[in-house]
């Protein structure tokens, strides 16, 4: 993992990056990369996500455009819509939203 926030993170805001992100605080705002994004056991996520990849272990609120993959993991928790190439969702997983998959999505899609 190249960019970590722990538990007693609180952030407010727009995130750009090229790296992958893990969330065990809180966030509120925009994570817009072009790697993965990871909501850990810990995490709170409410705003919008843009990445190659999603996963959630804790819990999310708002949309996310995943150009490869979105899992939400056993336990978590996720209310928003996803759009993505492929969509995984654990049993134990609680999804409140729509979903989109599409077979190809580009990297370009993200930015709009």
């Amino acid at each position: 993992m190249q960019t970590y926030f722990g538990k007693a993170t609180q952030l407010k805001g727009l995130l750009k990056t090229t790296r992958p992100i893990r969330l065990d605080g809180e966030f509120d705002g925009e994570i817009d990369s072009q790697s993965e994004v990871t909501v850990g056991e810990t995490g709170r996520f409410k705003g919008k996500i843009k990445a190659k990849v999603f996963s959630n272990y804790g819990h999310a609120t708002g949309d996310v455009l995943a150009t490869e993959k979105v899992t939400l993991f056993a336990k978590s928790k996720m209310k928003g819509d996803i759009r993505a190439t492929s969509l995984v969702v654990e049993e134990g997983a609680d999804f409140e939203g729509n979903s989109v998959m599409a077979s190809q999505l580009k990297l370009k899609e993200i930015n709009e």
